[in-house]
């Protein structure tokens, strides 16, 4: 703008020059020199348009390459993607199911503090033939910090009164729940599988105790409840196949609350441990084992983390393709379930 005042001070002197002349006497040369000066001026004014011209387009092509060099679209982190991401990376994940605020079996996705996301997964190792829902783990994803924290919170309470069994993974608003039927090597996997996805590594994590180790029915046991069944099978000539089923059983009782039937079939399951149904019936009749309660603690957990009504409970209890305890057993659960 500075430079373009001579150039209009030169044109409006050049004006008042010819409209001058009649007037005055000017001499040829001092017209000459007055034609001259606004003959430079104005090829200065087109340089410098065109160098004006040039310095912008410059600077949108830096502005554009710059943002195309540092800009990455976020990635969308959901449960849905998470779980996809599962089922493409790990070759034991076989399905997956995600739910909306209108199938969610807890009644809480998309409520105000509560997951906005959830999916589950199934690992094919995992026995499914006994569960309505896949087993193997589910992710859960927060709108904020602190519903995600609050919900682990809930459950690593749950998990301590032994009402849930879960591996547990918390980030920022990301929840990883893994059912404790795998071993810890085996939900690491997953683990490391979420870590990279995300490009980190969990806040909190909870890992589920491990129950004592159950003796062989050849150990000397003070209870007298082990006493009895040891002298009733000769525990000398008992095979070691059916001492591990037994020591599996065991496991699986104290820690899953399994039914007698359920028992069977996981032992029995190739995706589960692949025990000989001789072995598997071994164990599953001298496994100590209170089979009400495990009926009782199955309902607390339908109760507590899902919400189910006392009949939709029982329902599930007796189902050949839930729970399969006994009617009795149901009957004993939503009798002394709390009010």
């Amino acid at each position: 703008m500075k430079k373009a005042l001579p150039l209009l001070m030169a044109c409006l002197l050049f004006v008042l020059f010819v409209t001058g002349c009649s007037s005055s006497n000017i001499s040829q040369e001092d017209y000459d020199a007055v034609v001259a000066e606004r003959d430079s001026l104005s090829k200065e004014r087109d340089s410098l348009s065109k160098e004006n011209e040039f310095l912008k387009n410059k600077l949108e092509k830096s502005q554009d390459s710059s943002q195309s060099s540092s800009f990455s679209a976020p990635k969308s982190i959901t449960a849905e993607s998470i779980v996809m991401h599962f089922l493409d990376k790990i070759t034991y994940t076989n399905g997956i199911q995600v739910w909306d605020d209108a199938s969610d079996p807890n009644g809480l996705l998309g409520y105000f503090g509560e997951y906005s996301g959830k999916a589950d997964f199934s690992d094919k190792r995992i026995d499914q033939s006994g569960s309505v829902y896949l087993v193997g783990g589910s992710v859960e994803t927060f709108s904020s910090q602190k519903d995600c924290a609050d919900r682990y919170t809930s459950l690593k309470d749950l998990a301590d009164q032994k009402v849930i069994n879960q591996y547990m993974y918390k980030y920022d608003t990301v929840l990883l729940r893994i059912d404790a039927l795998m071993s810890q090597d085996d939900a690491e996997k997953y683990l490391d599988t979420l870590n990279n996805y995300l490009g980190k590594k969990p806040i909190l994590s909870y890992i589920p105790q491990e129950e004592s180790s159950v003796p062989s029915v050849d150990e000397t046991s003070s209870g007298a409840e082990q006493q009895d069944q040891s002298s009733e099978t000769g525990t000398a000539d008992i095979p070691q196949e059916y001492r591990s089923a037994l020591a599996k059983a065991k496991t699986y009782s104290d820690t899953m609350h399994m039914s007698k039937a359920g028992l069977y079939d996981q032992l029995t399951s190739e995706y589960g441990e692949k025990f000989s149904a001789e072995a598997a019936q071994y164990a599953v009749d001298h496994v100590q084992a209170d089979w009400n309660r495990n009926a009782l603690e199955k309902a607390k957990i339908y109760q507590q983390s899902m919400n189910m009504s006392p009949a939709a409970i029982w329902d599930q209890l007796v189902s050949e393709y839930g729970e399969q305890f006994t009617k009795e057993e149901a009957d004993y659960a939503i009798e002394n379930l709390p009010q």
